[in-house]
């Protein structure tokens, strides 16, 4: 076969497979770059089937390297092998190359009610394609897989059509039930149970509720989307950028950091704010006392505090001789009574004289009763006397007070109001240590969040780096048909929602204006301004005298709002539009809406191992990528994850070359409308009856497969 003449057996176009004891790159030399298909004078479209085949004489013989290959057939047939042959990169495992059972599958699916009752699907780990005409049921079973997974929705749009779908088609008595594979080597086996708005039920193998476990956590990564979803996700950089992850390893825990330093940083910003709050009350209260404190002064130097202290000690001591003379008048009266209870003592007695002697006991003592009460009333009449003396003083005293009293009043002050006075500047005094207590708090607090930003600042630049490599490795792997670039967002709607909500006036977009035309802008530098004030915000971002004014007014609520706003990673993405083997770049936001769908899709096909569920990505895709990109993408990437889409489009499960084909059949049966899952249509393209079904519902059926018959000779 040297030189020549071995062209033509390696060229035929009868030749179909070759057989080789191992993995291609260990051939030799000479062969290698033919079995690859790198040599240009043996390069074959389709390339050339590799087997790995040996003679085999003994069971054992099959645990030798090189000596079986695993071939995809849905029936075991010449012409499925045949088909097989000619369709190696989807059919045909070395037994050096990795099965495609090695990552968690979707198995299967069932409901028990509603418009799909008593139907099941079992998928695939490769493509799974269901097809079906209008109203068959395919978008209801894309949703169902969403509703029992919960999986999230990504898309508002899509969200109200999932809402509405599981409500109105599903309906609240509907059960649907999913059949889950862990990825080997454990292959553990769950299932997923959920009817009307009840959480989903995750049972074990042994049928047993695993409680608190969420189906989204037995299948890391899946990802499903409605019909149109993919024309929303283009719409915004974040979420692209979000889907890049999918191309690096991203480090454990990424996500909940984020969320705690958002955690962190809000219950910063509301301590910060307490303690202002706090420090302007009391500095409220506490601002009138240099005010007490003169006046206190001037009292003081008008003579209060002495006029003050004459009246308290002149009234004090009328309040004495009134409080002695209230209490020997309650003792008279008690002494009154004493002398009136002897009188009439009396007392049972045997003899007269005993009686007569008990007579005269309390008539003594009634008598020293009433010299008592005499003397009482002595004391009285002397403290009447007393208070007459002071009352007769009075005028004296408040003649002597009177010009006091009269130039406090012209100072706008009370000399009745000196003792408050003196009480509030005390209670001031210490609302005033309270003050320089809350001023150190409030420094604190600050110094935290300095921190605390530092810390966020530092992540989101790891953040970004962990992006733009993930856009690189995302351009290497689409193979010149996407390309990504990533850059912080430009996307300022939060800090527009921010200024609308705390500033009046044409401050908000007028500010939206002027920062989004920076390119140094940052949202911790606008936050530094705003503490800084009007001068600040006219110098560094050139507001203008009115919107500076506005914007400064809104102060520290806003500054510490605007600070934990992040410009999130944003992806910008490019599609090769130019014809094969020609480069044409386009931004994402100068393609038409179904070439934007195409380049994110096919960021979606890539840089993941986890089930993809998507309902008729063919409706937002451009045509002419579904055959020449998309095509291509899905047969590599389906080695290695499930897809689950439905589709109106022959060239998906066609050129896809599907493992799965589901037929899906409306019906009516006693005037109740349902769907039916078609058995005898339900399998790969190796079978009549589901080429027949394939042309039969799919747009571009019959050009379909005269395109892989023209690739394929199918």
């Amino acid at each position: 076969m040297a030189g020549g003449s071995r062209i033509g057996p390696w060229t035929s176009e009868n030749l179909a497979a070759a057989a080789i004891p191992g993995p291609a790159e260990d051939a030799p030399q000479e062969y290698r770059n033919i079995l690859c298909n790198k040599e240009p004078d043996y390069r074959r479209d389709p390339p050339l089937a590799l087997l790995n085949a040996a003679d085999v004489s003994e069971p054992g013989g099959f645990s030798r390297a090189g000596s079986w290959t695993h071939i995809k057939m849905s029936e075991p047939t010449i012409d499925g092998l045949r088909q097989a042959f000619l369709a190696a990169d989807s059919r045909i495992r070395l037994s050096s190359q990795a099965l495609d059972d090695d990552s968690t599958e979707i198995a299967a699916i069932a409901w028990d009610g509603g418009f799909l009752d008593g139907q099941a699907i079992r998928f695939n780990n490769g493509l799974n394609v269901l097809v079906g005409g209008r109203g068959a049921g395919k978008s209801l079973v894309i949703e169902s897989l969403r509703y029992a997974m919960d999986a999230p929705v990504a898309g508002t749009l899509a969200r109200g059509n999932h809402e509405a779908l599981t409500k109105k088609v599903l309906g609240p008595s509907t059960k649907v039930s999913v059949l889950l594979r862990d990825a080997p080597p454990s292959s553990r086996w769950y299932i997923v149970e959920r009817t009307g708005s009840a959480k989903p039920a995750v049972r074990g193998s042994d049928g047993t509720v695993i409680p608190g476990l969420d189906p989204m956590s037995l299948v890391e990564g899946l990802e499903i989307y409605g019909q149109h979803e993919l024309s929303e996700l283009t719409r915004d950089k974040k979420l692209l950028a979000k889907l890049l992850s999918r191309y690096i390893q991203q480090q454990d825990g990424g996500a909940a950091t984020h969320a705690r330093f958002h955690s962190d940083l809000s219950e910063s910003r509301d301590d910060i704010e307490m303690c202002l709050d706090a420090i302007d009350r009391l500095e409220g209260e506490v601002g009138s006392l240099p005010k007490l404190r003169h006046q206190l002064e001037k009292m003081d130097e008008l003579g209060a505090r002495r006029m003050l202290q004459e009246k308290i000690s002149f009234q004090e001591t009328v309040d004495a001789c009134l409080a002695r003379k209230t209490a020997l008048e309650e003792l008279q009266s008690r002494v009154k009574k004493l002398a009136d209870d002897l009188r009439g003592l009396r007392m049972d007695h045997p003899d007269e004289d005993g009686r007569n002697t008990m007579a005269h006991i309390g008539k003594i003592g009634g008598n020293q009763a009433d010299n008592l009460v005499e003397t009482i009333n002595r004391g009285i009449d002397d403290i009447k006397v007393r208070l007459s003396e002071l009352e007769a003083e009075r005028p004296g005293l408040e003649g002597r007070l009177r010009p006091i009293e009269e130039a406090l009043r012209t100072e706008g002050v009370e000399a009745s109001a000196y003792e408050q006075i003196a009480t509030d500047i005390k209670a001031l005094t210490n609302k005033s240590k309270k003050l320089k207590d809350k001023r150190e708090e409030l420094v604190r607090h600050h110094e935290d969040r300095a921190r605390l930003l530092d810390e966020v600042a530092e992540q989101s630049a790891e953040h970004l780096k962990m992006s733009e490599r993930a856009a690189k490795k995302a351009g290497r792997e689409l193979k010149g048909r996407v390309r990504v670039t990533v850059r912080p967002s430009d996307d300022l709607s939060e800090l527009f929602r921010l200024l609308k909500e705390h500033v009046s006036g044409t401050g908000p977009q007028n500010t939206i204006d002027r920062v989004s035309d920076r390119e140094d802008f940052t949202f911790r530098a606008l936050a530094s301004a705003v503490r800084s004030g009007e001068a600040a915000l006219r110098n560094q971002f050139q507001l203008t005298e009115a919107s500076a004014r506005n914007v400064a007014a809104a102060g520290e609520a806003l500054a510490l709002r605007i600070e934990e706003l992040n410009q999130a990673p944003a992806a910008y993405v490019q599609l090769n539009v130019g014809e094969v083997g020609s480069e044409r770049w386009k931004p994402i936001e100068d393609l038409s809406a179904g070439q934007k769908a195409t380049a994110v899709l096919l960021l979606l096909l890539g840089g993941s191992v986890a089930p993809l569920v998507i309902d008729q990505p063919e409706d937002d895709l451009d045509n002419r990528f579904i055959a020449d990109t998309i095509v291509d993408t899905m047969r590599r990437e389906k080695c290695r994850r499930q897809f689950v889409f439905s589709s109106h489009n022959a060239n998906i499960p066609v050129l896809g070359d599907a493992e799965q084909i589901v037929t899906l059949q409306p019906s009516v049966t006693d005037g109740r409308e349902h769907s039916q899952i078609s058995r005898t249509e339900t399998g790969s393209l190796d079978q009549e009856k589901v080429r027949a079904a394939v042309e039969r519902l799919l747009e571009g059926g019959r050009v379909a497969f005269e395109l892989r018959r023209a690739k394929y000779g199918y």
